[in-house]
């Protein structure tokens, strides 16, 4: 499926989950701006999130990421990140999709590991 066919459904159940005041798929969301935002800290929980439109920019620690349209973000466990949306406006908002604490995930063993490369931690 293109990426301007996801755009168009998303834009397509945005307005009906308006209509109906609530979500028509539980797990998922669909995330739309329209204005560009300042960094804000935030805790990213479980989630796949497919950018459909616009850019964000994210950092975790000292590392900078830029998801472009088309680009996918997968967090596996709740992670702090500071992030910003860096392209949207009323006629091509920022846009994605998002399911939220996918299925499987609480069963993904996580690691932490250390520049070096040696294992902090797991779970």
């Amino acid at each position: 499926m293109s990426l301007e066919r996801l755009r168009h459904l998303a834009t397509e159940l945005s307005v009906r989950e308006a209509e109906v005041s609530g979500r028509i798929l539980p797990s998922a969301h669909i995330f739309q701006q329209t204005e560009v935002t300042v960094f804000e800290a935030v805790v990213y929980n479980p989630v796949i999130c497919l950018i459909l439109q616009g850019q964000k920019e994210m950092s975790v620690g000292q590392q900078f990421v830029e998801l472009n349209e088309g680009d996918m973000l997968l967090v596996s466990h709740d992670l702090p990140v500071a992030s910003k949306i860096t392209q949207a406006s009323t006629e091509r908002p920022y846009q994605a999709l998002a399911e939220r604490n996918p299925s499987g995930f609480c069963d993904v063993r996580k690691f932490v590991v250390s520049e070096n490369g040696r294992v902090l931690s797991y779970r």
